[in-house]
């Protein structure tokens, strides 16, 4: 994403010296034109003091019911018990038993 800096009075894209770029997903207009907002996929932190967001919080997504599910998921996997878990069990075959399944 490329902005105008202020400060620099010029262009400037995100990451050009941190490396830190924010690869452009979508752009929208909000109600009354004045305002962008801009999703972005970043590549690292995307502050200048190098944390996750401007705002002092981690830049976690939420999809929800997706987010459980690959906690529940994760989990599973680790504890390996393919008695107790199918999930586990799939694992434990491989990823085309896996496939086979999703």
């Amino acid at each position: 994403v490329t902005f105008f800096s202020r400060s620099k009075q010029r262009l400037w894209t995100k990451g050009e010296e941190s490396g830190n770029f924010l690869n452009l997903l979508d752009i929208k207009n909000d109600c009354d034109n004045d305002s962008l907002l801009i999703q972005v996929n970043p590549v690292g932190p995307t502050c200048h003091t190098g944390t996750d967001t401007c705002w002092k919080e981690e830049n976690n997504s939420s999809y929800g019911f997706f987010l459980t599910l690959e906690d529940v998921i994760a989990e599973r996997v680790a504890n390996k018990d393919t008695t107790k878990s199918y999930v586990a069990s799939l694992f434990s075959k491989g990823i085309n038993k896996i496939a086979q399944k999703v």
